[in-house]
């Protein structure tokens, strides 16, 4: 590896992070963006949007439908909780990090879905009313799964992940579950 020189003074780097090229590119890469003929030596990351959000009108996240035969939304609920913002107001969703972690739609016409804050929601698949949400003691950190045993749903949600800065640290109150697979028995069909 190559090893740059530091600036002088308390600074201990300068610009972004440089980064690998990926050689393992799924498909090449036709053309740069603007016409740029050859890629910049060095490259960098950044969250470039995302510095100042809380200044734009809540809501902030949503979890949206689409039909996708007419093009249009066909609801948006919002989802997620970011206490240092929403102080208890479940219209205004959450920041950022709110649903990177999918969601299971079921033949019943129920969405579940994870969001940040250690949020758990069922939704109706028609309207995206929330049918039902709980707060989980520790943050999900993985896609949703569900298993059938004799007949009977399980909805199993990976609840291992440690609440970011911005979210309130459900894991510090008395009734709070360790770290680990949370199982829920869905209601049978009626």
């Amino acid at each position: 590896t190559d090893e740059e020189a530091m600036p002088e003074g308390p600074v201990v780097a300068s610009g972004g992070v440089k980064m690998r090229e990926d050689e393992k590119r799924a498909a090449p890469m036709l053309d740069y963006p603007e016409d740029i003929q050859q890629a910049p030596e060095a490259r960098y990351t950044t969250e470039y949007g995302l510095e100042w959000t809380n200044l734009m009108s809540p809501p902030w996240s949503y979890m949206v439908a689409y039909d996708l035969n007419n093009g249009t939304i066909k609801w948006k609920t919002p989802i997620g909780e970011d206490y240092q913002y929403v102080n208890g107001d479940k219209t205004k969703g959450a920041i950022v990090g709110v649903q990177r972690k999918s969601m299971v739609v079921t033949s019943t016409g129920i969405v579940f879905a994870t969001a940040k804050g250690g949020k758990l929601y069922a939704l109706d698949q028609d309207t995206g009313k929330v049918l039902w949400e709980t707060t989980l003691s520790n943050e999900s950190v993985a896609v949703p799964a569900m298993y059938s045993i004799n007949g009977k749903q399980y909805l199993v949600i990976n609840a291992t992940g440690n609440f970011s800065s911005d979210s309130f640290d459900h894991s510090k109150k008395p009734e709070a579950l360790a770290k680990g697979y949370v199982v829920y028995a869905l209601p049978d069909k009626k």
